[in-house]
């Protein structure tokens, strides 16, 4: 490309120096000049005496501009490669990946003239030196963290210190807000118990890995068939005569009626399963069973359930009160006591193994068998009750606690409840027990 442009004063051994460094150099009165550019670009000038000034000018790209007097030529090669360079930095540069330029952490820290440096390093693993000022509005809450966790300052309350400070607090309130704004703690909470429910393992699963429950040396079985097994490894019946107890205690309390097996019951009666439940007694190493129903399966929210005990500074009172007026302690426990009390649910079950000959068979259950939600508090009625028929009201500290006056009238006789537990303090308290 050629620039013509005419001048009317001469240029004489003159060096410019700004962003670009241009050298003219003057030998003929047509002298080649030569300015060398930081892009190494090379402008040939050509200075003509007989140039007019008014016909000065240079064109780059088609477009005209007023210049000095000089007439410049471009070396077009070089001009050339250095487009085509740019060009291949800038496809570069868009064809790159974003990890290349994705943050991934600081790494260190130094000072320059008493400016913070901050070394940060990339995802493509490239490494730079930035300073607090520009990297704090791109990543704040790093480098509030990074500030926080290694010393900058040697003053707790220096700036970059209490700057960290600041952000690192907004931050956890901002969180906290759109915790709640979101309801994020409930749905983290609604999410952790999914994920328990999904890993959860059921009870009988859980039992099975436990292997065999021994307690004082003997073997505890888990239902009627392992009771069954041990009896035959024992050579003795000790198992299937605590389940044969239990059954007929629970047979003469009338605590279920049997339907063959093809029987439906109305759409009022809920499912439940029945589980022997076996146990050693500390006292005489008594094998025992209990017979318990699922409760757990029942749905129960309509009923009240709820079951009140005595409370123990009222039995400490009781002893008190027996020492000073020189009445009879007794205590006593009442057998298959929940069995005693007519079930409010409406429950059926099928009859397992330990019901013989009726295995299979469809029970309606009638009597507040363990287990069931409702059980305790049926008992409680029932045993309120009884002891009312006996003369004897609640008093007013303690519900559990019943007084009530002497034959002779002299003295008070008390009965504390707790559960199936009783206690009496009275001139002669085997009389209630009886």
């Amino acid at each position: 490309m050629q620039n013509n442009f005419n001048h009317e004063n001469d240029l004489d051994n003159t060096s410019i120096n700004q962003d670009e460094n241009i050298n003219i150099n003057d030998n003929t009165s047509n002298v080649n000049n030569i300015i060398n550019v930081e892009n190494d670009n090379e402008i040939l000038i050509n200075k003509n005496e007989d140039v007019d000034a008014d016909d000065l000018q240079i064109v780059f790209n088609d477009d005209a501009f007023d210049i000095t007097p000089h007439e410049i030529a471009i070396n077009e090669n070089d001009d050339l490669a250095d487009d085509m360079n740019l060009g291949e930095e800038i496809t570069s540069t868009i064809n790159a990946d974003e990890e290349d330029y994705e943050f991934f952490r600081i790494n260190n820290h130094r000072w320059d003239s008493g400016i913070l440096l901050l070394t940060v390093e990339l995802e493509s693993g490239k490494t730079f030196d930035t300073p607090f000022s520009m990297l704090k509005k791109d990543r704040p809450l790093e480098l509030a963290t990074y500030i926080k966790n290694n010393v900058i300052e040697k003053k707790r309350n220096g700036k970059y210190n209490l700057w960290a400070k600041n952000i690192l607090v907004r931050a956890q309130r901002i969180i906290r807000r759109m915790k709640r704004y979101h309801n994020i703690s409930r749905i983290a909470r609604i999410y952790r118990i999914k994920q328990l429910k999904f890993n959860r393992i059921s009870r009988n699963k859980r039992n099975q890995k436990k292997g065999v429950r021994t307690k004082y040396g003997i073997n505890i079985p888990r239902n009627v068939k392992e009771a069954l097994a041990f009896d035959l490894i024992n050579n003795n019946t000790l198992w299937i005569d605590a389940i044969k107890k239990e059954m007929m205690a629970l047979e003469t309390a009338g605590v279920w009626e049997f339907h063959p097996p093809h029987f439906r019951p109305s759409k009022d009666f809920q499912y439940a399963p029945l589980q022997m439940i076996f146990d050693v007694k500390q006292e005489d190493l008594r094998h025992k069973a209990r017979l318990v129903s699922g409760g757990h399966v029942v749905e129960s929210s309509m009923w009240e359930s709820y079951s009140s005990v005595v409370q123990q500074r009222t039995i400490r009172m009781l002893e008190t009160i027996a020492l000073n007026e020189g009445l009879s302690f007794i205590t006593g426990d009442i057998g298959n006591a929940f069995v005693q009390a007519d079930t409010k649910e409406k429950i059926y079950t099928i009859a397992g193994a330990e019901f013989g000959d009726k295995k299979d068979c469809v029970v309606i259950l009638k009597k507040a068998l363990y287990g069931l939600a409702t059980s305790a508090r049926q008992w409680n009625i029932k045993l309120g009750d009884t002891i009312r028929g006996l003369g004897f009201e609640p008093t007013r500290a303690d519900p559990d606690l019943w007084i009530k006056l002497s034959k002779d009238g002299t003295k008070y006789e008390y009965i504390a409840t707790y559960v199936d537990d009783i206690i009496v303090v009275a001139i002669d308290p085997k009389i209630y027990l009886d």
